[in-house]
């Protein structure tokens, strides 16, 4: 009886240690699965956060930025939107991913590309694919995102938009180490947004004042310290959205003198943006209005800067005292790099000082941002006075120090 009762026990335990093994493998496996599950929940974490606009704080302060309606001055604006996006993005993000992002313009997201005419985003689903992990242990994956665009008007529009994303393990969080949205899908959403026309400063001084006419309507634009606008800089105006819509343009200089009237007829619909030009004909006698650009080096074709702004990513020009000296283009084939580098500097910078006149000076540099449709421009120059290198930004009204690295790098694209 001993015998059995000693068997019994024996049994008893090693039972015991089985439903053990077994609750702990269970837990193994559960464990397993949810870290294998943690990168795409940090992904759709991003990804629910990017393509949603509910929360408009960000594109609120941008656009009364652009429409100069925003109460705080031009620096305090330009640390407040970009402390916003920091806020919004940089937690969830690898810094390197976070860098590269902002530098590239995909981050801030829809709140950017698509503005007051659309109310909010509602994402219907999104679905990771094709997930494949590197050898250092970051994780892969494609997207897609079914998502309705709620107009102001009411209606919805649906579309699917897909890019790619890296997700790394960083600090015992998942984060975005890489981020790609298919720019062709977001100019699918442009559409939607309010037409804009752009007339743009490329090398004429003292122009002042662009006045609009069409039918029984005229508009008039010019910088809001009644200075002048400065070569890369551009007056903006919101279209009616029709296509063979004819128009009138005005260009006047700083005494008010009338320097060139021009009709055009131009397609304005589904968020179709225009840009007209004010540059010196060949001959440098007349002033003109024009789609292409035309300077000292030659012409461009318009479907290469206003149509085909994934081609073009900057302008940069080589100025003397007013003088355009000569012109770079850069496209993504031919890498922007340099360019995001230099303006990235420039927006991290917390420091800030009144901007300076560089119409002066004898060499200085305009960068020209062809995929904003405002056409941002930022002016690089050297002071005579402290030997500094200078960058500022009209909009934000403010001029910042950048490295000697950056002006460098911006000096040899014309080698």
């Amino acid at each position: 009886m001993e015998k059995i009762k000693n068997i019994f026990e024996k049994y008893k335990i090693a039972g015991i240690i089985l439903i053990i093994i077994i609750i702990l493998l269970r837990a193994l496996f559960y464990w397993i699965g949810y870290m294998e599950k943690e990168p795409e929940k940090s992904a759709n974490h991003f990804l629910n956060l990017y393509y949603s606009i509910e929360d408009k704080t960000i594109s609120d302060l941008y656009y009364s930025v652009e429409s100069g309606d925003n109460p705080l001055d031009g620096k305090k604006s330009s640390e407040k939107f970009i402390q916003l996006i920091k806020e919004k993005y940089s937690l969830l993000m690898t810094e390197k991913g976070y860098q590269v992002s902002l530098a590239n313009r995909f981050i801030p997201g829809l709140e950017i590309w698509i503005d007051e005419t659309i109310y909010s985003a509602d994402i219907k689903s999104l679905n990771l694919k094709n997930k494949n992990q590197y050898p250092d242990g970051r994780v892969y994956f494609e997207y897609n995102v079914d998502i309705d665009l709620v107009l102001i008007n009411g209606e919805v529009e649906n579309t699917i938009l897909q890019g790619e994303i890296v997700m790394k393990k960083e600090d015992k969080n998942w984060k975005v180490d890489v981020f790609k949205p298919n720019q062709q899908d977001i100019q699918i959403i442009s559409k939607y947004k309010k037409s804009i026309l752009s007339v743009i400063n490329w090398d004429v001084k003292d122009v002042k004042k662009v006045e609009l006419y069409w039918q029984f309507t005229s508009s008039g634009g010019q910088n809001a310290d009644n200075s002048i606008i400065d070569f890369g800089s551009s007056i903006d105006f919101e279209m009616p959205a029709v296509n063979d819509f004819s128009y009138v343009v005005k260009i006047f200089d700083i005494n008010d003198n009338l320097l060139v009237q021009d009709s055009f007829t131009s397609d304005f619909s589904q968020g179709k943006d225009v840009s007209l030009y004010i540059l010196w004909d060949k001959n440098k006698e007349n002033v003109i209005l024009s789609t292409t650009i035309t300077s000292i080096t030659g012409s461009v074709d318009p479907e290469d800067i206003t149509n085909n702004k994934d081609n073009i990513v900057y302008i940069i020009q080589k100025c003397n005292k007013g003088q355009i000296e000569n012109y770079v283009e850069l496209s993504l084939s031919t890498s922007s790099e340099l360019v995001e580098r230099t303006i990235m500097e420039y927006m991290l910078s917390s420091a800030g000082g009144e901007i300076f006149d560089v119409t002066q000076l004898d060499e200085y540099y305009i960068i020209i941002d062809s995929l904003n449709y405002q056409d941002d421009s930022f002016e690089i120059y050297k002071d005579t006075v402290d030997g500094k290198i200078y960058m500022q930004y009209q909009r934000f009204g403010r001029r910042v120090p950048i490295s000697n690295d950056s002006y460098s790098n911006i000096l040899s694209l014309f080698d």
